[in-house]
C-alpha cells in the first residue's frame, strides 16, 4: 500500500492526473464496512455482563481467532444465548 501511495503522489506532482484517474477507476477502492447490527448487540452483550478486553484476549486465542473483535461477538453471542455459564467456565480455565 505503501508503494501505491508514492506512486499516486509521483502521479499527481507530475500532472498526470489521466494516468491515476484510470488506475483509480480499475482498481476502486472498497468502501468500509460498518459493524452488523447483531455484531454490535453482541459486543454490548459481552461488557454488558461484566467481561472486559483482557478476557476478549483470552478468548480470541482459545478459539484460535484471528482478532479480538471476532472473539467479543462470538461470546457476546453466547451471552446473548443464555450460554454465559459455558463462557465462565472456559474463562476460569484459563
Amino acid at each position: 500500500q505503501f508503494e501505491a501511495k508514492i506512486a499516486a503522489g509521483e502521479l499527481i506532482r507530475s500532472g498526470d492526473a489521466a494516468t491515476l484517474e484510470s488506475i483509480l477507476a480499475a482498481n476502486p477502492v472498497p468502501v468500509p464496512v460498518e459493524p452488523v447490527v447483531d455484531d454490535v448487540s453482541s459486543i454490548d452483550a459481552f461488557f454488558a455482563a461484566g467481561y472486559d478486553y483482557d478476557q476478549a484476549v483470552e478468548l480470541a486465542a482459545d478459539w484460535g481467532l484471528a482478532d479480538v473483535y471476532s472473539a467479543k461477538v462470538q461470546a457476546g453471542s453466547l451471552v446473548l444465548d443464555g450460554r454465559q455459564a459455558e463462557l465462565d467456565a472456559l474463562l476460569a480455565e484459563g
